[in-house]
């Protein structure tokens, strides 16, 4: 079974998530990318897989020195650099952005035996993007946080006649209205799912 890479941020306010700074404000759009991450995480362990925090910013930070997983450096360059080097030569990344994924799907990702796994979401990203035959050079000028990211990248994986397995697409929270979106949607999800998540929207009153 494929481990699992989750691509998180040292949670400094107004440095995660600033797009959501206007209607949460910096510390209360910190604190939804800590509850969102921690809820990805458990979501790895309801499906039973594997995983480590690639983190960027400082190690010491008391959120990152608290964490139990192991824990990894992000690389420097772009984005599609840093999801290569945390993937290594077999496995997928996952962003923190995703809480309310059905854990099924990652347990999917993990076990999938295509030479790259794409998970699409509905604004032309990616909430997951692995691989079992590692090529870096598949990320390179990639425009990411595009809505042509999943499209070319598979693309390119077709011109070269790789087995590509797409699992289904899933929604993201980068923008206000992707928030409200979330609180709607975990109206109708049992309460023990995105338990963070749920908890900390009630509490900004979302």
């Amino acid at each position: 079974m494929n481990a699992a890479s989750i691509m998180a941020k040292v949670p400094i306010a107004g440095e995660v998530k600033t797009r959501l700074s206007k209607t949460l404000g910096a510390e209360g759009a910190t604190a939804l990318h800590v509850a969102m991450a921690e809820d990805v995480a458990e979501l790895c362990e309801q499906a039973g897989v594997t995983y480590q925090w690639v983190v960027a910013g400082e190690r010491s930070h008391p959120w990152v020195q608290a964490l139990t997983a192991p824990i990894q450096t992000q690389a420097s360059g772009s984005l599609g650099n840093r999801i290569a080097q945390a993937i290594g030569s077999r496995g997928f990344a996952l962003g923190c952005d995703a809480p309310t994924l059905p854990p099924a799907w990652i347990t999917q990702a993990a076990r999938s035996e295509a030479d790259l796994v794409l998970g699409p979401t509905r604004d032309g990203g990616c909430w997951t993007i692995g691989w079992n035959t590692a090529c870096p050079d598949w990320f390179e000028g990639i425009p990411w946080s595009t809505d042509e990211v999943f499209a070319l990248l598979l693309q390119r994986a077709q011109r070269k006649n790789l087995v590509v397995e797409v699992l289904e697409p899933w929604y993201d929270v980068d923008e206000p209205d992707d928030v409200l979106h979330l609180a709607n949607h975990l109206e109708s999800l049992p309460e023990d799912r995105a338990r963070r998540t749920r908890r900390l929207l009630a509490n900004l009153g979302v």
